[in-house]
């Protein structure tokens, strides 16, 4: 909340309270945000619950929790990224798998094999 007065002097008023209660209310018209800076456990533990990192920080945090929950994670192209399945079968014509070490072996092998017999 902030307070001020004729003269412009302005302060921030903050009170700190102990509750397992948090609820935002309104109060003589002013609307408080209620959130938990530290827990305490029974054995008297306590826990910082302030975010960590500058405020860009937490944002690209946030926004990579929230891709990281959702289903928007698309498929890899032949011209785009994207998350690719992998395939270790030699002779696969797919546009949407991407070889593995191993299927590349095979084909190397099948080559090298090949230019050996000539």
């Amino acid at each position: 909340n902030w307070s001020g007065t004729l003269t412009s002097a302005w302060r921030v008023q903050s009170k700190t309270t102990v509750t397992e209660n948090l609820a935002d209310y309104v109060q003589n018209g002013v609307q408080h945000y209620v959130f938990a800076v530290a827990s305490i456990d029974e054995n008297g533990n306590i826990t910082d619950l302030r975010p960590k990192g500058t405020l860009n920080e937490q944002l690209a945090s946030d926004a990579l929790k929230k891709h990281e929950h959702s289903r928007n994670h698309p498929d890899a192209t032949t011209s785009e990224k994207g998350f690719t399945r992998l395939n270790s079968a030699a002779d696969s014509a797919s546009e949407t798998e991407a070889a593995t070490p191993k299927a590349v072996k095979i084909a190397m092998d099948n080559a090298n094999a090949r230019l050996a017999k000539e």
